[in-house]
């Protein structure tokens, strides 16, 4: 692996281009786009405007639940076919079209199919775009190139916000914001694979099988079925991330983090509305310009995080990045104005860019860099369940709402619960025993 070895920034930032094109696309599709839909049904008499949040959590998790049969799959494809940037152009072409029809859903029936649709073409893009690092950089190098993964996902969430507030605010023209999605994911995907000319991946076919692979040929040799082989990879892949202790550490800290990190991201827009009495079109605006803001914070924050995390350890960084969001939720809970609850928002942006930062580095130096792509696939099964259990939040709040006096009560029960399992990550974080340097 010494071909891999001292890399420079500029190529950890081509490489990992495509992260700031997804991170762009989801935020401006999930809350942006679905709560321009809803609010359009809403006004049409498909919605009661009393149940929002419950919409917006029902389609994220049908959203989410693709998105956990599909990374896998295609995780697993990209591993056994040897290449990554296949997969990155077909999913482009399938998200750009189902954003249209999302964009333009007039019924319940298109909305949902165009979802599902979408989040095939999505995760078809995560999934070989997660292993890129445990491809073509060198362990010592990974803190580094994770860190700046987590940057241009944050330029993607500040691109978003300028998107969302330049299509999706006061001046609504969602399908220019879907050709914006479009067209830079297009071209993030160019960039990365011209960064890449002249070099040999970490799975170069010139390696020696696993035991793993070399089991599931001698299978499909004596059974004569390639698709019994396949599943039982599937299944012995599986088996072995249960033997790995400290990948089940991070699995339970990754879904404890991102249930809070979705939980938060997902319902902002309905709490500017519901708290502070915005109307949708100003909520988007503001959360535009609150994207904006949080993203440009979190800049230099991520990249010493990934530094200092190759230096002093990545669990220890990841652990202070949680314990950073929850206190900031803390104060989110009684908020008196809006000015303390952006604050509080902004800190808990830069602490989950540590986290993910630190946390990303950590995990590709703890699964095998041959089996990647469905290792990293799978794991990041403890993300989207994450982000099921976060999206729950949006039931809470209706339910609480409907019994309270006043719209905040939701809110600050499901900030209070947000608040205990940030914490929770951060026990778990420091319960990963790191493996030793490469």
């Amino acid at each position: 692996m010494s071909r891999l070895q001292n890399q420079s920034w500029w190529f950890f930032l081509a490489l990992n281009a495509p992260g700031f094109s997804l991170s762009m696309v989801h935020l401006i599709n999930n809350p942006n786009l679905y709560h321009y839909v809803l609010n359009r049904f809403i006004d049409r008499g498909l919605l009661d405007e009393h149940r929002l949040n419950t919409a917006l959590g029902t389609l994220g998790i049908v959203g989410l639940l693709v998105a956990t049969m599909i990374q896998p799959a295609v995780g697993l494809l990209s591993d056994r076919t040897r290449t990554r940037y296949p997969y990155l152009f077909v999913g482009i072409l399938i998200s750009t079209l189902a954003l249209l029809i999302v964009a333009n859903a007039e019924t319940w029936g298109i909305l949902i199919s165009s979802i599902i649709i979408l989040q095939i073409g999505l995760n078809t893009i995560q999934s070989p775009m997660q292993a890129l690092i445990s491809d073509y950089v060198h362990p010592s190098q990974r803190g580094v190139a994770a860190s700046l993964k987590t940057v241009l996902e944050l330029a993607g969430i500040v691109m978003s916000g300028v998107v969302v507030f330049l299509f999706l605010g006061n001046h609504t023209q969602p399908t220019l914001a879907v050709a914006v999605s479009g067209f830079g994911l297009l071209v993030a995907a160019l960039i990365s694979i011209r960064s890449i000319a002249g070099k040999v991946a970490a799975f170069s076919p010139r390696q020696k099988s696993s035991l793993i692979k070399r089991y599931t040929g001698w299978y499909a040799a004596s059974s004569g079925s390639r698709t019994s082989a396949q599943i039982s990879l599937y299944r012995l892949s599986v088996w072995h991330i249960f033997r790995r202790r400290p990948l089940l550490w991070w699995l339970a800290s990754r879904f404890m983090f991102y249930s809070c990190f979705n939980t938060l991201g997902k319902f902002g827009i309905t709490y500017l509305t519901d708290v502070f009495g915005y109307s949708g079109e100003e909520a988007r605006s503001l959360q535009g310009m609150i994207l904006l803001a949080t993203g440009i914070l979190v800049f230099v924050v991520t990249l010493i995080g990934g530094w200092v995390a190759d230096q002093l350890g990545k669990k220890q960084v990841a652990a202070a990045g949680s314990i950073a969001a929850s206190a900031a939720t803390l104060v989110l809970i009684d908020a008196p104005g809006l000015t303390l609850a952006v604050i509080a928002i902004c800190v808990i942006g830069m602490g989950s860019g540590i986290f993910f930062s630190a946390g990303w580095a950590l995990i590709t130096n703890i699964v095998p860099s041959r089996r990647a792509g469905f290792y990293l696939g799978l794991a990041n099964v403890a993300t989207t369940l994450g982000g099921i259990f976060g999206l729950l939040g949006g039931y809470l709040i209706d339910a609480i709402n409907d019994r309270a006096s006043e719209p905040a009560a939701g809110y600050s029960i499901l900030f209070g619960i947000i608040m205990v399992l940030f914490a929770f990550s951060a026990y778990a974080t420091i319960r990963i025993r790191e493996p030793q340097s490469q």
